[in-house]
């Protein structure tokens, strides 16, 4: 039995003795607990929890875990709350929905947990592909973007540049602002033979040069083609169906 309470019954049992009339019953739950009542303190300090918000872990507080014992406060983490999947569960203001690489973004209705969106992030460069297919410095960077990875590393390009093949079977498309660009002899594409991207002209001369572009339209002349982001098929007009 703790000292408190020691204290407290023996104030009662004295003053009934001398013929007093004894104090109040006090509700042993309602005494304080000191330090010294609960042992060695726990080494481990609080910590982060998972949902990158709640402190978890003892509190350095002394209380009252029933009449006759005392012990150090520890607080529990807040379980994970599921997001996305099937039952598209939101997260709340000021989180996102965060994917284990395994969940792949959520593909096949797979969940992931709400975590805080990080006000701060360290610079490292440690690069990965967001669920959004952006690539960002680290996955802090994305997180603070309420992004999940998807994977680690940049992301894959996802258009071809001035100069790379195109129009090709497993050739990415050009960027925006470019067209895919046929040489003579591939046919607009028709033979699978590759094309390479070039820039779209800004600016074109009204002199008539007319020509065939690869979408069966006359054009006055090949840059206004190419201006519309089609490749020339033949140097003269389309023949008439």
């Amino acid at each position: 039995m703790k000292p408190n309470l020691l204290l407290s019954l023996f104030l009662i049992s004295c003053v009934a003795s001398c013929g007093g009339s004894p104090p109040p019953v006090t509700d042993p739950m309602s005494v304080p607990c000191a330090p010294e009542d609960c042992g060695p303190a726990p080494g481990a300090p609080m910590h982060l929890c998972s949902d990158g918000r709640s402190q978890g872990g003892p509190t350095g507080e002394c209380v009252r875990a029933s009449a006759t014992a005392c012990e150090w406060q520890i607080r529990e983490c807040p379980a994970d709350r599921p997001c996305g999947g099937l039952t598209g569960a939101q997260c709340r203001a000021g989180e996102y929905c965060n994917f284990s690489l395994e969940a792949t973004c959520g593909a096949a209705d797979q969940t992931g947990v709400c975590r805080a969106i990080p006000s701060e992030c360290d610079e490292d460069d440690a690069p990965v592909c967001g669920c959004d297919d952006e690539t960002y410095a680290n996955a802090c960077e994305a997180a603070r973007e309420g992004v999940a990875v998807g994977r680690e590393g940049a992301c894959p390009p996802t258009v071809a540049s001035v100069g790379e093949t195109c129009g090709t079977r497993g050739a990415l498309p050009c960027a925006e602002g470019l067209f895919c660009n046929f040489p003579a002899a591939a046919t607009c594409g028709r033979s699978d033979a590759p094309g390479t991207c070039a820039e779209r002209p800004t600016e074109c001369e009204t002199r008539a040069r007319r020509v065939c572009g690869c979408d069966g339209t006359t054009y006055t002349n090949a840059c206004m083609a190419n201006q519309a982001g089609v490749s020339v098929e033949t140097t003269r007009p389309c023949r008439t169906r």
